[in-house]
């Protein structure tokens, strides 16, 4: 008789890591075969409760999101200096590498947004070529 697994996997409909985790996770009961069976629950969850009926401007959303850019950054540079002080014991080093995954885990996303909205009308120029470096 197959173990039941009661997943609740929270997801916002318009997250694309979202799906690529819902694939992976399905691989892997499906990886498992008959041993284990999986009773999905769905839970729905906005990433942006703010956003409009009617969407937004891309850029203009990104440019919203650049003071959050900066303050990660802050942040980062901050837990960097921590570690640099206190780096030589354990439970400054367990919470700085804590804190520094939640600080800079969506740099890239918060750099992007800092470069559109310092390109202004050159935004998807400077975008492509951030990508491409």
């Amino acid at each position: 008789m197959p173990q039941t697994l009661h997943i609740d996997f929270v997801s916002d409909v318009s997250c694309t890591w979202c799906a690529v985790g819902l694939r992976n996770l399905e691989q892997a009961l499906g990886d498992l075969g008959d041993a284990v069976e999986a009773e999905f629950h769905f839970r729905p969850f906005e990433l942006n409760p703010q956003m409009l009926a009617g969407g937004q401007n891309l850029i203009k959303h990104l440019q919203e999101m650049r003071a959050s850019a900066l303050a990660s950054l802050a942040a980062f540079a901050l837990i960097g200096l921590i570690l640099g002080i206190g780096g030589t014991v354990s439970a400054v080093v367990y919470g700085a590498v804590t804190s520094w995954g939640l600080t800079f885990a969506g740099a890239a996303i918060l750099l992007q947004t800092s470069l559109v909205d310092t390109a202004g009308d050159g935004a998807d120029v400077a975008q492509s070529m951030s990508l491409t470096f």
